[in-house]
């Protein structure tokens, strides 16, 4: 499992700093969290209080391991996180961002019920900046 959060500011800013409002902001962090072992596996780090949350998807994706699960939010639903993800043989769980650039390949087929609704999948297609073509299981829940 990976998240972002930002860095909690100290208790006071640098005096010079304190009348400022364009004072620097407390860094940013991704955090991989294994919960088979119950530990946290990785921590990235950015100083950069401005940062997007993706800036450190580089860094995150070196540490990828072939057959692992990832499950993740909507901001790292990007085409290349997923992308890159599947090239290293790993899979994802990540609610689905509205902009992620996707082509449907199968019609949404229901599979039954779960607790909290219906589920149904399809076939989806992704093509990375290189344009490879990569093919995802999309489940939806109603």
């Amino acid at each position: 499992m990976i998240d972002g959060n930002c860095l909690e500011a100290s208790a006071h800013r640098l005096e010079g700093l304190r009348g400022v409002e364009a004072g620097a902001f407390p860094g940013k962090s991704r955090v991989v969290y294994a919960p088979d072992q119950g530990v946290v596996r990785d921590v990235f780090q950015c100083e950069d209080g401005h940062a997007h949350e993706r800036s450190l998807f580089g860094c995150v994706l070196k540490t990828v391991p072939a057959g692992a699960l990832w499950i993740a939010d909507r901001n790292f639903c990007t085409r290349d996180f997923l992308c890159d993800i599947d090239k290293r043989g790993a899979g994802c769980i990540i609610r689905e961002h509205q902009g992620l650039p996707c082509e449907i390949r199968t019609p949404l087929r229901p599979l039954g019920r779960v607790e909290t609704g219906k589920i149904a999948e399809q076939r989806v297609r992704v093509v990375d900046g290189q344009g490879v073509a990569h093919t995802f299981r999309r489940l939806r829940m109603t």
